[in-house]
This record gives structure tokens, C-alpha cells and sequence, in this order.
């Protein structure tokens, strides 16, 4: 895939800068909290800084500790998002027709932009989302089978809890795994096999699956490759389990 060995070639080289970027950012973001620090406790980085007891001493080590561990956390999601693009490649190429379908959407909401502006258009924006029902199916399918986080993040019960008749004892840490039940037949049918139109529903608009910061970076990347490029495979076999050895090594991307 040439265009996946490009953005990987291309990361390497500017890795090295992009982390002193990360890490200077984090540094400003570290002092500006310290500084609003109050009783409230805000958002991650409010959370870091009381663990580390970093508003009662001055040691050098416990800023680097937050710094480091907010920087490590970043770079994390960034590298499972590019993880789920490069298997978006792979998975899309099992349904050419499907894939002409979200081209059409997209291509028909750029088009009804310049109908209204001026300046000419070419982008796809999280303001469209709503207008990409098709789009949004893929998205969804793509991160149901390869999601960011296969595991949560602990979850603490603060009191004893009962759900669906599971007792779950005070101060318990719960971790859902994502992907044990995004692959359960229980909730989905033919769970390995890649299927964006479980997620339409018969007016074809967009089930509800998931809604965070990740999957809008993931829908702004896919739809405007979509929107941009045509994805096919050397090998031209169709409805393949995703996790068996017959998918495609090889993918052609062409510029519409």
C-alpha cells in the first residue's frame, strides 16, 4: 500500500519534532492547571497533578512524572487511530459497491456546499457527519472490529451495584472489553465478517454505536480518503472472514 508506507515513511522523519511539540504543549498545559488548581478536580491532567501532590512540592520529578505520563497517553490513542486507518484499507476493499455509495454521498454533500459558498470546498468536516449516514456505517463497522481501545479504562463502582442481576461490590474496578463484545454473536450476526449496513437502519440512517473525540478524527480521515480516492484489491474475492489468511496483502488506491 503505497500511500500507508508514505504516511508511515513520513511519520518517521517527523516524529522527532512532533514529540517536543507534544511535550511542550503538555509542559504549558501542566503550569496553567497548576496554577487554576482548586478542590475541583477538572479534567485528567487536574486528576495527574493531585496524585503526584504536585501543588504542595516543588520537585522537578513529579512534573515530569505528569508530563511524561499525559504524553505517553497521547501518543498512544494517535498510534491506535492510525492502526484502525490502516486496517479501514484492508476492510473496505471487500465491498466495491458499498464503497461507490459512500463516494456519492460525500461528492453530493461537497456539492451542496458550493452551491451556498463561494470559495470552492473539497473537504469533508465533523458539521457533515450528519448529512453521511452511509459514511457513518462504515466508521462504525471499521471501529467495531478494530476499536481503539480494546480495553476500558478502569471503572470504579462507588457503591454495591446490581446489574442485570450481577452483583458488583463496592470500590470493584470494572474493565469492558470492546472487543470481546463487538465480536459476540449475541449482539451482532456474522460478527467477522465486515458488514457496514448492520449499522443503517430501514430509512438508511446511522444506528448509534459510538460517539467520542476518537471516532470523529476517524470519520474526518476515511471520509475524505473516501471522498478522494478509490479503493480496490489485487484480489478480487468478496465476504472474507477479517480475521482469516485469504485477505488482500496488496491494495491499489487510485485518485478519483
Amino acid at each position: 500500500m503505497k500511500l500507508v508506507n508514505e504516511i508511515n515513511k513520513n511519520k518517521k522523519k517527523s516524529n522527532s519534532n512532533d514529540l517536543n511539540s507534544i511535550t511542550t504543549f503538555i509542559e504549558n498545559q501542566f503550569y496553567y492547571h497548576l496554577s487554576n488548581m482548586d478542590k475541583s478536580l477538572k479534567d485528567f491532567m487536574d486528576i495527574m497533578i493531585y496524585k503526584e501532590n504536585c501543588f504542595e512540592t516543588k520537585e522537578t520529578i513529579k512534573k515530569e512524572q505528569v508530563v511524561f505520563k499525559c504524553t505517553d497517553f497521547i501518543l498512544n490513542k494517535s498510534e491506535s487511530i492510525s492502526k484502525v486507518i490502516e486496517n479501514f484499507f484492508v476492510l473496505i476493499v471487500q465491498d466495491q459497491n458499498y464503497q461507490d455509495l459512500a463516494f456519492s454521498e460525500l461528492k453530493s454533500v461537497i456539492n451542496s456546499k458550493l452551491l451556498y459558498n463561494s470559495v470552492e470546498e473539497n473537504i469533508i468536516k465533523i458539521s457533515d457527519k450528519s448529512s453521511t449516514p452511509i459514511t457513518n456505517s462504515i466508521c462504525k463497522e471499521v471501529l467495531r472490529l478494530n476499536p481503539v481501545d480494546q480495553l476500558s479504562s478502569p471503572i470504579t463502582c462507588k457503591k454495591d451495584t446490581l446489574v442485570n442481576g450481577y452483583f458488583i461490590p463496592k470500590d470493584s474496578h470494572i474493565i469492558i472489553n470492546h472487543k470481546s463484545m463487538n465480536l459476540n454473536e449475541k449482539y451482532f450476526n456474522d460478527p467477522f465478517v465486515f458488514n457496514p449496513k448492520r449499522f443503517l437502519n430501514y430509512n438508511n440512517q446511522s444506528i448509534n454505536f459510538t460517539c467520542n473525540f476518537t471516532s470523529d478524527e476517524i470519520y474526518i480521515a476515511i471520509s475524505n480518503i473516501l471522498l478522494n480516492f478509490k479503493i480496490t484489491s489485487f484480489k478480487r474475492n468478496n465476504n472474507f472472514n477479517v480475521f482469516d489468511d485469504n485477505l488482500p496483502s496488496s491494495v491499489l488506491i487510485e485518485k478519483r
